[in-house]
């Protein structure tokens, strides 16, 4: 009798605070933040995580505050290791790199996310996280398997007649020329997938680059404006945004194709089931690397 008390104590204890097994890594998880219903959608998928193994949400752009008090309730739990899955488009950015350097990966912070805040900001900005618990960081969602197959669910309520649709992937992008360049290589790729898929006429990448100084996001407009007017006068333009959720740039996709002629729906990546698989797997890759922080 006295055993079977024992035991449901423990299972009382385990389901009101969550029992793992000690080689269980925990999970950071770096969004950026947004709208009410944009966080909504990061905490859903935080709390379908949570069934399996510990996980904290950072949210902000690589602030080093927020970071720190998700890693703080981390070690509380008692991980033996933190796996940080930044859910970003794409591992470059001016903000990936500052979050390397918050979490002791990279030497150096980032010139150009320093550059594009605010002065006083900038103290704060240059402190690194606090931990003995060892660390990795993943990569983003890049051109992974499970993103192409997400962009096939928005895609195809837009779709009538493939082989006569162009579709166009847009992106938010990066600050930096060579980052963008990065961006639109693994944009290629998903791209490339999308039309081996549905067959579509030609399936093109932009970036808006949206961060970028007025002159470099003008250009990325007007190439932007000018592919779907060359794409219009061939076949019909879906227009398929690559962004984590709503409330973000689609206002600006919009604003900059005022005028000409193509379909969109305006649905992102979240909400979708799919997302918290990519991140499962990339915390299962994670657990399996060694220790990336080299600097305190």
């Amino acid at each position: 009798m006295k055993k079977f008390v024992f035991l449901s104590s423990i299972f009382a204890l385990c389901a009101s605070r969550l029992c793992f097994a000690e080689t269980t890594p925990g999970v950071l998880l770096l969004a950026h933040g947004g709208s009410p219903s944009w966080n909504r959608n990061i905490e859903s998928i935080r709390a379908e995580i949570q069934k399996t193994q510990p996980v904290e949400i950072a949210f902000g752009m690589a602030d080093p505050k927020e970071i720190q008090k998700a890693v703080d309730r981390l070690a509380s739990k008692k991980v033996p290791k933190i796996v940080a899955v930044p859910l970003f488009i794409s591992s470059h950015s001016e903000v990936m790199e500052q979050t390397r350097y918050v979490l002791g990966i990279r030497k150096e912070p980032a010139e150009e996310f320093l550059k594009a805040m605010h002065p006083g900001h900038a103290p704060h900005l240059l402190k690194r996280i606090r931990t003995k618990i060892p660390l990795v960081m993943t990569s983003a969602l890049d051109d992974h398997p499970l993103v192409v197959r997400i962009l096939l669910d928005r895609i195809k309520p837009l779709s009538r007649e493939p082989s006569q649709e162009s579709v166009i992937l847009v992106g938010h992008g990066p600050v930096q020329d060579r980052d963008n360049e990065l961006w639109l290589r693994s944009m290629g790729t998903l791209s490339q997938k999308l039309k081996q898929v549905m067959r579509f006429n030609t399936v093109e990448a932009a970036t808006l680059r949206d961060d970028a100084p007025p002159r470099v996001k003008m250009e990325s407009e007007k190439k932007l404006r000018i592919l779907v007017q060359d794409l219009s006068r061939k076949s019909r333009v879906l227009i398929l945004p690559l962004l984590i959720s709503k409330n973000g740039i689609e206002d600006h996709i919009q604003k900059a194709l005022e005028g000409t002629f193509y379909r969109w729906k305006g649905e992102t990546l979240l909400p979708h089931p799919l997302i918290t698989q990519w991140i499962q797997k990339m915390t299962e890759t994670g657990s399996k690397m060694s220790n990336m922080r080299q600097y305190e």
